[in-house]
């Protein structure tokens, strides 16, 4: 027997996808993948307005990355700002203590896990342009961190929609991801494994994306807003 939170998720998410479905059918605004607009680069891709009916350019897939030759350091932490422009920042760093990833813009702080093996890791700017404050810290007692390393830096993104196009520490998934799966199940409408991102159809895209939300989501109830 389903307990009622599973029902209340069950009928969010099924509100969420036809909304989704119906907005990447029938949608003709211009704006999201199925709009049938054109866009430079990339492959052609049949347009999700109405089948058969023109077609759309699908742009690059868009990925992040860390350019350890081009970070700049203090010991052992390294901060890249090579793609600033493009929405993210690239950390890496060793130590035996807790590390800690920082960023803080106005009154904004965001704070992350960083590993001390010198893994990379990508965190989003998603504070829009300005200049934002970068640190890396240490544990050194208790909940008490010391900074090891910290850089100002002036951003100016691309577009406002940087920050949310490529892999980060937030979302970091591959063809084989359990949301990948669940996305097929939801949409009724399944895609290849090896498929680009960026070829999705609307509806598609937005399955993805509810199905992403709920896998990595421990509550009973999940309120998805602007699908």
């Amino acid at each position: 027997m389903k307990r009622p939170g599973h029902l209340l998720i069950s009928f969010i998410l099924g509100l969420a996808l036809a909304a989704g479905l119906l907005a990447g059918c029938g949608g003709s605004d211009g704006s999201g993948a199925g709009s049938g607009a054109a866009a430079p680069g990339g492959e052609t891709t049949q347009s999700d307005t109405a089948a058969g009916e023109g077609t759309w350019t699908a742009p690059a897939l868009l990925l992040s990355e860390y350019h350890g030759d081009r970070a700049a350091s203090a010991g052992e932490a390294y901060i890249d700002v090579s793609a600033v422009s493009d929405g993210y920042v690239g950390v890496s760093a060793v130590s035996d203590s807790r590390l800690k990833f920082q960023v803080l813009k106005g009154e904004e702080t965001y704070t992350y896990d960083l590993a001390g093996d010198g893994t990379p890791r990508i965190f989003p700017l998603q504070c829009g342009d300005g200049t934002y404050t970068l640190r890396v810290m240490e544990n050194v007692t208790d909940n008490k961190y010391a900074e090891l390393y910290s850089i100002d830096q002036d951003v100016v993104l691309t577009d406002e929609f940087q920050p949310f196009l490529r892999p980060t520490a937030y979302v970091n998934y591959t063809a084989d991801s359990l949301c990948v799966q669940k996305a097929n199940e939801l949409a009724g409408e399944a895609f290849p494994k090896d498929i680009k991102v960026t070829q999705l159809s609307g509806g598609q895209s937005r399955a993805l994306m509810i199905a992403d939300t709920a896998c990595m989501s421990a509550a009973p109830v999940v309120l998805i807003d602007e699908i």
